[in-house]
This record gives C-alpha cells, sequence and structure tokens, in this order.
C-alpha cells in the first residue's frame, strides 16, 4: 500500500498506462451512470492508516486488517465537512474497536508480470469496483467505506498505492460450506432421540414431532436447511437488487459471498460487474458482452461467447442454490476449462433430489435449462426462497401454490404400504427401550426412515 519508485522507465511508463485506465474506468462508469458517487467516500492518505495482518487474496487483490488510523490533523480544512466526519467516525470505529475494516489493494507482483495488460486491467476492475459499490447500497451487498485521496494519481506509486476500505467479513461461503458438508447433521430434533422415538406411533406423527432447534448465526448454522435457506434468499435479495439498477454481477461465486460478524450475508468482489443497457428488458434481451466467471458457474451462453443479459446470473445463482442444497460441490469431477467446455456441450446438467422440497427442485431446474427464456427472473426467486424460510422446509415441500406439482401435492406424508406401515410402528416403538443401540445409530436410523417417507411423498405427488 505504500508509495514505491519505478524501478525502471519501463515501470514509470506502465504506472501512467495504469493510472489513465483507472480514469478512463471512472469516465465509463459516469458516462453509464451520470455521476461518481466516489465523491462522497471518505478520502484518507496512505501514511493515516496502520495495516494489521493480511486476511486473504485473490489472483490480482490482497486484502489486509486495519489496526488503526492516524488522521492528519493538517486535513481539517483540506475535505469538505461532511467527509470529515466520515473519517473521523471510521476512525473512531476502528480505534476504540467498535467496528472491523479492511484495507483493499493490489498485489504488488502484478506490476511485475511479464503480460503488460495484467496490471492494467487489474487498475480498471478495482477502480471499476469502487464506482461501483459507491452507488450501491444493500444490507447483503459489502459497503464501501474510504479511498485512496488520490484516486487515479495513486497508481503512480505502484500497483498496491490504490487502495479502498471495506467492511470486514469473518467467513465466506466456500468455506462454510466445507465445515457444513462436515457436520453431516440436517435434522437435529431437540428433544432426547429416546423421548422423541416413543411419541411416534403412526406414519402422520413422523413429521410433525420433528422440531428445530433454535437458529444459530446463519454463518455458523448451515447445518439446519431452514438455515442454508436463509443464506440462499438474502443472497437473491442482493442479486435481485442489483438487477434492478441493471447491474450484472458475472463473477457470483461461493468465493465472493461473505459472512459479518453477525452472520449477515455480504455479496462482495464487484470488479466484473457492469451495468446492462438502459431503457430495454434485460431478461429478454441478449447482448454482445465479454466471457466472464468461473467455468463451474457460467452458464453456457457466457462459455461458449454468445450474446446473454441477466438471465447469465440467474443460472449462476441456481448452481450455488444446488450447491447449498446438496453440500457437495458442482460438476465435481471436471477441472479445467476444457473440460467444463465438453460438458456443457454434451448437455450434461446437475442432477436433482427429489428429497429436496418441490418449489427448491422447480426452481432451479427451470433456472439450469440452456434456453435462457425458460429461467426464473431473480424476483421469482427470491419470492420461493422466502416462502419456504417463512413457512419452514415441512410446509414448503408441498406448497402447490409454489410447485407445479397437482393439487394432491398437499397429502403429506403419504400412506404407506402396509408392510412399510408397520415397519415403522415397531422401529418407533422399539426406539426407547432399546438401549444397545447408541445414540449416534439411532440419529442415523431414524434420518434414513425419514427420508423414506420423505422421498414416497415425492413419488405419490409426482404420480399425480
Amino acid at each position: 500500500m505504500d508509495y514505491r519508485p519505478a524501478r525502471n522507465s519501463y515501470m514509470h511508463r506502465q504506472r501512467i498506462k495504469a493510472r489513465h485506465t483507472a480514469r478512463r474506468s471512472s469516465d465509463d462508469f459516469c458516462e453509464t451512470y451520470g455521476y461518481s458517487a466516489l465523491d462522497s467516500v471518505a478520502p484518507f492518505e496512505s501514511e493515516e492508516i496502520v495495516l494489521g495482518r493480511r486476511l486473504g487474496s485473490g489472483s490480482f487483490s490482497v486484502v489486509y486488517d486495519i489496526q488503526h488510523i492516524n488522521l492528519r490533523p493538517d486535513q481539517l480544512d483540506v475535505y469538505p465537512k461532511d467527509l470529515v466526519h466520515k473519517r473521523e467516525a471510521i476512525a473512531k470505529a476502528i480505534n476504540n474497536g467498535n467496528q472491523r475494516f479492511v484495507i483493499k489493494c493490489l498485489k504488488e507482483e502484478v506490476e511485475e508480470s511479464d503480460d503488460d495488460s495484467v496490471f492494467l486491467d487489474a487498475a480498471k476492475d478495482i477502480m471499476h469496483e469502487a464506482e461501483m459499490l459507491a452507488v450501491l447500497s444493500h444490507p447483503n451487498i459489502i459497503k464501501l467505506h474510504g479511498i485512496i485521496a488520490s484516486r487515479h494519481d495513486a497508481f503512480l506509486g505502484g500497483s498496491s498505492a490504490f487502495f479502498i476500505i471495506l467492511e470486514r467479513l469473518e467467513s465466506t461461503l466456500n468455506v462454510n460450506i466445507d465445515t457444513w458438508a462436515s457436520q453431516k447433521n440436517f435434522f437435529a430434533p431437540s428433544r432426547p432421540l429416546k423421548s422423541l422415538g416413543n411419541s411416534l406411533s403412526s406414519s402422520s406423527k413422523a413429521v410433525d414431532k420433528i422440531e428445530k432447534t433454535d437458529k444459530p448465526n446463519l454463518a455458523d448454522g448451515g447445518r439446519y436447511l431452514d438455515n442454508r435457506l436463509q443464506v440462499c434468499a438474502s443472497l437473491a435479495g442482493a442479486m435481485e437488487y442489483l438487477h434492478s439498477q441493471d447491474v450484472i454481477f458475472r463473477d457470483l461465486k461461493p468465493n465472493n459471498v461473505g459472512f459479518d460478524k453477525e452472520g449477515n450475508v455480504k455479496l462482495f468482489d464487484f470488479g466484473l460487474s457492469k451495468f446492462m443497457p438502459r431503457d430495454v428488458d434485460c431478461y429478454t434481451d441478449v447482448f454482445e458482452m465479454s466471457g466472464a466467471g468461473t467455468p463451474r458457474y457460467t452458464a453456457a451462453e457466457v462459455i461458449f461467447y454468445e450474446p446473454y443479459n441477466l438471465k447469465a446470473d440467474v443460472y449462476t445463482f441456481s448452481v450455488i442454490l444446488w450447491e447449498m442444497m446438496s453440500l457437495k460441490t458442482p460438476f465435481a469431477k471436471y477441472k479445467y476449462r476444457n473440460e467444463f467446455d465438453k460438458a456443457i456441450s454434451r448437455g450434461e446438467t446437475l442432477d436433482i433430489s427429489r428429497k429436496w422440497p418441490l418449489p427448491i427442485q422447480n426452481i432451479i431446474r427451470r433456472s439450469l435449462s440452456r434456453d435462457i427464456s425458460e429461467r426464473p427472473t431473480m424476483g421469482e426467486i427470491s419470492i420461493v426462497l422466502n416462502t419456504c424460510v417463512s413457512k419452514g422446509v415441512t410446509e414448503c415441500e408441498t406448497d402447490s401454490s409454489m410447485s407445479t406439482a397437482s393439487a394432491s401435492a398437499s397429502s403429506f406424508p403419504p400412506k404407506l404400504s402396509a408392510k412399510r406401515f408397520f415397519a415403522f410402528r415397531k422401529f418407533s416403538s422399539s426406539w426407547g427401550s432399546n438401549t444397545s443401540k447408541t445414540a449416534a445409530t439411532q440419529d442415523t436410523a431414524f434420518e434414513d426412515l425419514l427420508e423414506e417417507v420423505q422421498e414416497l411423498s415425492v413419488s405419490r405427488i409426482e404420480e399425480g
């Protein structure tokens, strides 16, 4: 983040180009949006900020914790009063330990790349991200709190001299998914299994007697399906907001979704985001745009450089929704770009479990369609997810207003065959008395049987 003198004339020329590229990025943004909101963002000098430890990095950028801010007293008359107050508020919050912030800047080695375009592209992206975050305001989108005072001119000091200040996130979705998957506990009844088992005397009580435990912080409670759906609903809300602002994100993936210390979902890394053309329907009209995103989560039309629109984000979101439901890596057997190209060309798609709530199955299936006209909008997805969250997973499973199932879908659980019914009664009545089984064995056995009941329900619904 410090100013570094150029070692040679070539490096100096690259820095001048980077400054020009960053300024042009801001000019393009202002031409599209109408103005730059960075004038309302608190400016800071690099020497005012004391960095803490390095928290993480991406392909071109790095993030550091801010340990302390020492405001220069001679800057009081330099900035307007509103910016002076913002500077003081951020410094006070950090210095008193009330709130944590981070610095995001480019890696120093970016300008040392043999590829001349790396530094210029990185400068363009981080400048664009700053401009974009300055105009966006949503509780599930990371907030921009500060920027280097010299802005574009900072690149003359090197790739790492330009920085933005963001709220600190405590974890990311990709890390949390791995943690939740390792827990392998999706039911977790709140009462002891013995007392729960004794109360099950018929197949209809099997579902009615399951009680959810209190929901913990969303970042920690992902082993509960309801909590994972809440995460997805929050993320869908952020994406719906972006689309309402004619913004396509283009790089949605678990690595770009974080959680703050309260567990709130935060979408971040807007370097590839883009404004769509105004006065057109960006859900139906398609446009020539560059390819962007991570192949594992990218829609076919983007991978094959075809015209696309906001529905590309819809596809990407549905892959994440699938991953949140299954706690598995999508297209796990593929690693390289050419492998994804071949798989998508073959029409390969993700398997949708019949054990998932029907509205979730339907929305994922539609969103994964190769035909972009078949995909829903993010608004439609938000409605489905928020309804499932508010009603709970069990009621959501057979909500005929959210699925294409017939009216018979409301009958849950289904009538079991006599053989299955008596097996279920025998299991539930002997559950508490069989002391030879461990709690873990009982838990697993009950979950297996419950999943069988749910699968039978889905089968009956699909048969109509």
